[in-house]
């Protein structure tokens, strides 16, 4: 293996899928990180294909006729304020371990299909960051709290060691608000009433993704993504709002939660509903990453989460070259619907 020799670079296809497969493996050991009920092939052919107008832009490098380097990205749709811009963001990205320390991962960003990358803004997680570290910080990056749900004695263990006595107290004196009001029920796909109750819900924030039903049904709902627990909240035939979980061993994940305005006292029903059923399942606690100030933190709260743990560091920057003014979305005040679902590794 000449070691001045570099990648020739190209756009996969879903048919590309085994080869890159492979990279991960040699790349990670354990691909991927999420529990799943079907192949990692499966869910790679699914992490590769979102769905329009989310056209997918990775990139792989192959010599000799194999992949030894690849870049996997993904598009979204984001509100900032007024209008609905486009980011692009890293889902995976592996070199070769035979090749690392060759300047692939140089090559790669200053490959042309890389360089022709659209998207206006991104948002991403620095690499073992702190939020100490980086904060304040005047090019957008943010902390997000680290929120955990005890479920049984072992998740309170858990909490008890990483959040302390203190919060551990708090929590068993807090009683959820009453929410006997909502029918919390199981979904297995999004529709167009879920696209309503969003566009009722997001003039509350400055900065979010969209969620429209079909990207929400390929993000949570296709049975490749992992284990998820999908809920929605009635009150009779009219929905309040929406949650989603995912199994993320010995625990689960918090990855959404989007509420009627009108319906806030939903998102503790939901909450509490979530954590009734997935206590069913023998799972010990739930994690949540949730913006300071949002309008359903007090929710989080209410159904028993603590902030415990370090906080997740999130950054929204502007690709080189851009224009884009985010200085509205960037301020303190700027108002937030990040959550964890936001983000690949979830």
């Amino acid at each position: 293996m000449s070691s001045d020799r570099l990648p020739e670079w190209t756009q996969p296809t879903v048919d590309d899928a085994p080869g890159i497969l492979r990279l991960f493996e040699r790349a990670f050991g354990e691909w991927p990180r999420v529990p799943l009920d079907g192949t990692a092939l499966a869910h790679l052919e699914w992490k590769m294909s979102p769905p329009e107008p989310l056209a997918p832009r990775h990139s792989i490098g192959t010599l000799d006729g194999e992949i030894v380097a690849a870049d996997l990205r993904w598009m979204a749709e984001i509100h900032v304020g007024a209008e609905v811009l486009l980011a692009n963001g890293g889902a995976e990205i592996a070199v070769d371990p035979r090749y690392q320390g060759r300047g692939f991962s140089r090559a790669l960003r200053e490959s042309p299909i890389r360089r022709n990358q659209p998207g206006v803004l991104s948002i991403s997680t620095p690499n073992d960051a702190r939020a100490d570290r980086y904060l304040p910080d005047p090019e957008g990056v943010r902390a997000l709290p680290r929120w955990v749900l005890p479920l049984g004695f072992r998740g309170s263990l858990g909490v008890l060691r990483s959040g302390g006595l203190a919060a551990t107290l708090r929590r068993l004196r807090r009683r959820s608000t009453d929410g006997s009001r909502y029918r919390i029920e199981v979904v297995e796909r999004f529709d167009d009433r879920f696209d309503a109750l969003w566009e009722r819900a997001r003039p509350a924030f400055d900065l979010a993704k969209v969620r429209r039903s079909s990207y929400l049904n390929w993000r949570y709902a296709d049975p490749r993504s992992g284990r998820t627990l999908l809920i929605a909240a009635w009150v009779g035939d009219e929905l309040a709002g929406y949650a989603v979980f995912r199994a993320a061993e010995p625990g689960a994940d918090l990855l959404d939660l989007v509420v009627d305005p009108a319906e806030r006292q939903a998102a503790v029903a939901l909450l509490d509903g979530g954590g009734a059923r997935l206590r069913e399942r023998g799972t010990r606690s739930v994690s949540a990453a949730w913006p300071s100030g949002h309008p359903d933190e007090p929710a989080l709260a209410a159904a028993g989460f603590v902030q415990a743990g370090p906080a997740l560091v999130v950054r929204v920057s502007r690709p080189e070259g851009r224009e884009t003014d985010l200085r509205e979305v960037v301020q303190p005040r700027a108002r937030w619907h990040v959550t964890l679902g936001d983000f690949e590794f979830a």
